[in-house]
């Protein structure tokens, strides 16, 4: 049953909160997390689900049941969301308390966290999506407010971002139930003569979608929410939460473009909007000195990129940058977090001569700065690629122009930190030593990076019966 893999989620999160000395919450949530990537990467459960396609819950058909959707878009972001989740988890786990608070409660949001993720992406339905969305909003907020004063004051503009987000979503949802008469996506979709009353519904809630992505302008909840946020969270929050309502939003443009809904408008509306926040976060991460809030506007213009893809309805080149991105983006986070709380290291300037102190994680900023700036072999190079040559076939000079600027960009603000990291001397010594178990889920996701690149003609030919 499909339902069965966010379900080991919210069945590990239960547990979790019922956790005691004996057996602490953080061994149950990496366990069940294991069971939900076992399930996610077994062949013929896959298979067997996407074989069948919809599921009813309870028995119930469209439009007065529940359905959940086994579709490729949506799995391919599922099996993200359960590895990024596993090693989100095994790196938080490293992190020591400095609170007498038990971390029962944070292992149990994340873990809900991670399941509404997944549901979004296999629900059917708007309201579900709805429902799914708003669950994932609360324990984000929840989670990057935990045990820090930071952390709560600025998770206040997520909440404020996501409820405004939620009530559009809503009206949204309410006025193609008025048109239609349903909120499955499979059946909205065979509405040959969709009504403006649609159009404003898809309108609204794209809208929405877009303020949950911070996407420029949307983006004004992003850099202080990530700037601060523990560095429990950092495997979990930047890597994944903003890419599942761009999923969400991927799904929904497919649907129309194959409905008569003019799609060209939207095109327009979303190349414009993701080149404005690649030019916007590119051009601020280059005068940040804080590595979090580097890291925080970079992801603004690579969320760009994201809304570019999903314009243009390049499915390669839109699911290579969710995962190219978040791969890299869980790896420098998660490394800033580490030398932060290790070793004190807060800005460019205390990166001086990193190399020679933590190689490892010095390793990490190049390999990962590289695949951002688009650098072959790694796999940022091949998200750009492929948006290049979509774009190019539409004869679109204006995003091929924006995207190979984004790539200079990135590559400017990250040569300032590797020329701190390589080439000066260090001037503040770290409080102690990073531990192995942190350094393991960084250094495997980073390889992913690598690997990702070489092996890419494999996985191309998997994602071919998308496009």
């Amino acid at each position: 049953m499909i339902f069965a893999i966010p379900l080991s989620f919210f069945v590990g999160a239960t547990f979790c909160i019922l956790a005691n000395k004996k057996i602490n919450a953080k061994k149950i949530a990496i366990a069940f997390a294991l069971v939900n990537l076992a399930l996610c990467f077994q062949d013929k459960f896959i298979n067997n689900l996407l074989s069948k396609g919809s599921f009813g819950l309870g028995g119930w058909t469209p439009p007065y049941g529940i359905e959940f959707f086994a579709e490729p878009v949506g799995l391919t972001f599922v099996c993200l969301v359960s590895m990024i989740g596993f090693f989100g988890l095994m790196y938080a786990g490293s992190i020591p308390s400095r609170s007498k608070l038990n971390d029962n409660l944070f292992f149990a949001l994340a873990l809900f966290l991670l399941g509404a993720l997944q549901a979004i992406c296999l629900s059917g339905d708007l309201f579900n999506i709805y429902v799914w969305l708003e669950l994932s909003s609360i324990c984000a907020f929840a989670i990057m407010g935990y045990k820090t004063k930071e952390g709560a004051f600025a998770t206040f503009n997520y909440l404020l971002a996501a409820g405004v987000a939620g009530v559009i979503f809503l009206l949204g949802t309410g006025l193609i139930y008025g048109a239609s008469g349903t909120l499955n996506l499979a059946q909205i979709s065979t509405f040959s003569n969709p009504g403006q009353s649609m159009s404003a519904g898809f309108a609204l809630i794209i809208t929405s979608l877009l303020i949950k992505m911070a996407l420029t302008p949307f983006h004004f909840w992003l850099p202080d929410a990530y700037g601060n946020s523990p560095t429990k969270t950092l495997g979990i929050i930047p890597a994944i939460v903003t890419k599942a309502p761009a999923i969400v939003l991927f799904k929904i443009a497919l649907q129309l473009h194959q409905n008569q809904i003019n799609w060209s408008n939207f095109e327009f509306f979303l190349s414009l909007m993701g080149a404005g926040a690649v030019i916007y976060g590119s051009l601020i991460a280059v005068k940040q000195t804080q590595l979090k809030k580097i890291l925080a506007y970079s992801s603004i213009a690579q969320l760009g990129l994201v809304a570019i893809g999903i314009g243009i309805l390049d499915v390669k080149g839109t699911l290579i940058q969710i995962i190219a991105h978040s791969i890299v983006k869980f790896s420098l986070f998660c490394s800033v977090g580490a030398l932060e709380f290790f070793a004190n290291i807060k800005t460019i300037d205390d990166l001086k001569s990193t190399f020679q102190k933590s190689p490892i994680l010095s390793w990490v900023f190049i390999i990962c700065g590289f695949s951002l700036a688009g650098i072959p072999p790694f796999a940022g190079f091949f998200a750009k690629y492929y948006l290049v040559v979509s774009s190019l076939e539409k004869n679109n000079f204006f995003i091929v122009a924006v995207i190979l600027l984004s790539s200079l960009l990135t590559a400017g603000y990250f040569l300032k930190i590797l020329e701190n990291i390589v080439f000066t001397k260090y001037t503040k010594k770290p409080k102690s030593s990073i531990p192995k178990t942190t350094y393991f889920p960084i250094v495997f996701n980073c390889s992913l990076v690598i690997i990702f690149g070489i092996f890419l003609p494999r996985i191309i030919s998997a994602l071919e019966g998308l496009a």
